[in-house]
Parts: C-alpha cells; structure tokens; sequence
C-alpha cells in the first residue's frame, strides 16, 4: 500500500474514526488519525518507531476508558503478514485526553 484511508462510524460517543496515512520503501512516512473531534498525527520520533515497517494491514479497536485513566481509547495495529500469519506489528494507541504512543507492544 503505498497509501490508505480507513473510516469507521466509531462506537458509542467516539465519533467517526478516519485514519489516513502514506508509505514507500522506507516504511509509514505520515499516518494522522481523526478521532474524538480532533486530529492526531505522528511526529517524527513517532514516525521513526515504524521506520522501514512496510504495513499491509490495519486493525482498529475501541476502548470506552476511564478518564482518569486518559478517558476512551482508540487502539490501532498496524501489521505485516501473509497467508501463512502475521511477521510483525505496530500499535498505535490514541485517547480522548489527547495522548497519542506508538509501540511494539500493548503494556
């Protein structure tokens, strides 16, 4: 994929969920994420996190939060694969205070 959009009504009170993002040899060179009435987008630290990671899927899932805890949470696993099974993944975790990490795993 050298680019994609990927839309969801969202769930409950998220609102519509769009993801966009652009990538060639080197890997995800911008990915910006719509969500919760705002707009996030991966900065270059975050950028550089999925560096030569050249994604062929994209999940997305929904957690209602607490707020204290950074209120609801839109969790997206960008990952490689084939029939055979998935050979790497990337999740991007973004909440409704406005945090938004990239990592290798869930913690």
């Amino acid at each position: 994929m050298s680019s994609f959009e990927f839309t969801s009504e969202g769930v409950g009170e998220s609102g519509n969920v769009t993801i966009t993002g652009k990538q060639g040899n080197g890997g995800i060179s911008e990915l910006t994420i719509m969500a919760f009435g705002k707009q996030f987008k991966l900065d270059g630290e975050q950028l550089d996190k999925v560096k030569g990671f050249a994604v062929n899927g994209l999940q997305l899932s929904y957690e209602a939060g607490y707020k204290e805890l950074g209120g609801r949470t839109i969790y997206i696993v960008l990952s490689k694969g084939f029939t055979s099974g998935t050979i790497g993944k990337k999740f991007v975790v973004v909440t409704e205070s406005g945090t938004l990490s990239v990592s290798d795993e869930l913690r």
